[in-house]
């Protein structure tokens, strides 16, 4: 300035581009960084990826549709109560800095968690596609992007319910059955976790496990903060 003094420059942020070395950064700065990318820049492989985890996203919805006539109003109650706390967790994730990023924190984990816990597995496949449909529609995502975003929650959501039905859960207040929904729910961590790595080495080139490493410990302790949110509260 005129007086001669200098002026501190904070060091730049650093900028995210396709290509550019992924760090730090949780599950959902890599989905974001996923649905930044242009149509046009989608190679072939990340098209079949978006077309398989769709399809199998309507399969995972298909096998609930026989036991949707036998709901009753609490059902219905349930479906849209847990569909707008997804939508909510979606809208509105936590920004944390972590470093000299910025990470945000979404709490759907938490929400499906208690849902595995309390309704029944149609219930909860329903709300999931309802919810995390609405978020991303809000977000005006593209087509394919909610697509794929849909298809592995989907399908990650059917896992921990499945892994719940074979580990056999109790009663909800027996701290055992919380234990077996927080291992179950970890079946829906690692198929989510892995889509979403998945298509983001596909689209920058890199290694799976280049793309994994970085957040994972960080991703791991927010996902297990949800898991105790969802469960006990």
């Amino acid at each position: 300035d005129r007086r001669g003094r200098r002026r501190r420059i904070p060091p730049p942020r650093r900028v995210r581009r396709a290509g550019s070395h992924v760090v730090e950064l949780d599950i959902v700065e890599l989905r974001r960084l996923a649905a930044d990318m242009n149509t046009n820049d989608v190679p072939r492989s990340v098209r079949i990826l978006v077309a398989v985890t769709a399809s199998l996203g309507v399969a995972a919805l298909a096998i609930r549709l026989p036991d949707i006539p036998t709901w009753g109003r609490r059902d219905v109650f349930a479906v849209l109560l847990l569909a707008a706390g997804t939508l909510i967790a979606e809208r509105f994730s936590i920004p944390l800095r972590h470093g000299t990023e910025i990470v945000n924190f979404a709490q759907s984990d938490a929400v499906w968690a208690a849902g595995l816990l309390l309704v029944r597995p149609s219930v909860l496949t329903v709300a999931v596609l309802l919810g995390v449909t609405l978020g991303q529609v809000s977000q005006r995502r593209a087509p394919y992007k909610i697509a794929f975003n849909v298809g592995q929650f989907l399908v990650g959501i059917t896992v921990a319910e499945a892994l719940f039905g074979v580990l056999g859960g109790g009663s909800i207040t027996d701290s055992w059955t919380w234990t077996l929904a927080f291992v179950a729910m970890g079946g829906c961590f690692v198929v989510n976790a892995s889509s979403i790595v998945l298509v983001v080495s596909l689209m920058e080139h890199k290694r799976f496990i280049d793309v994994l490493v970085p957040p994972l410990h960080i991703n791991v302790l927010h996902w297990a903060g949800n898991m105790v949110l969802g469960i006990l509260a």
